[in-house]
């Protein structure tokens, strides 16, 4: 019987046709279709048992309630202000929505492919956040390796906007603050002197001088 399950977990139909189960997140299952992913919502107890077993590693996953629901309503929020500000597309895996599936380009998550060249990777990320401030927004939590990814024209694209800031302060809280230094894949991902390239990368592109001049400047382009 647990085969059976097991078996069923890693395929899912779309119409006539079974997909494979490429991997999950928090909030999807993530089947393989060919140059696209299709993307399915977990449910509750799937994200709180998930949230349970991360808390090993870090304790304030044990607040599992308030990060479902925060979460539910955050993806809402972000969704409505990509639209709202006619953000490019292709930024964020040409997203499709069908009913309560999701479906996007295909990427290499940036955590299994920043050990081989990570100055490249580091530098493309951190241009990547400007050019979404030029829309008035940033990824809020700095977890570049599961968030991101690479698409097969070598080019970044956000893959999770569930976890979006849309308010300018914050985001210059972000930066004063350095947050990237305290995300989890900062923490957990890097080694000791990928970090210390990636911090320095980051401080070096991420200045309140350059948010100043490039925050919104495409959405005020398009009003003139």
């Amino acid at each position: 019987m647990g085969n059976l399950i097991d078996k069923f977990n890693k395929t899912c139909r779309v119409g006539f046709i079974v997909v494979k189960k490429m991997g999950y997140g928090l909030q999807y299952d993530v089947y393989d279709y060919g140059e696209r992913v299709l993307k399915i919502p977990r449910s509750n107890l799937s994200k709180t048992l998930n949230l349970l077993k991360w808390s090993f590693v870090d304790p304030s996953y044990l607040f599992f309630r308030k990060i479902i629901r925060d979460m539910n309503v955050e993806k809402i929020k972000s969704i409505k202000g990509l639209i709202k500000r006619k953000v490019d597309i292709s930024l964020i895996g040409n997203p499709i929505f069908e009913k309560n599936k999701l479906w996007q380009d295909k990427v290499i998550p940036l955590k299994k492919i920043v050990h081989e060249n990570p100055e490249i990777i580091f530098r493309k990320y951190s241009e990547f956040i400007v050019s979404l401030w030029k829309y008035g927004l940033q990824e809020s939590v700095f977890n570049f390796g599961v968030n991101f990814g690479l698409d097969n024209s070598d080019r970044i694209v956000l893959i999770d906007f569930g976890e979006l800031s849309f308010d300018k302060e914050q985001v210059i809280k972000s930066i004063v603050n350095k947050r990237w230094r305290k995300s989890h894949d900062f923490k957990y991902i890097l080694n000791k002197q990928e970090k210390i390239l990636y911090d320095n990368i980051m401080c070096s592109t991420l200045t309140i001088k350059r948010l100043n001049r490039e925050w919104e400047k495409l959405l005020k382009e398009s009003k003139k």
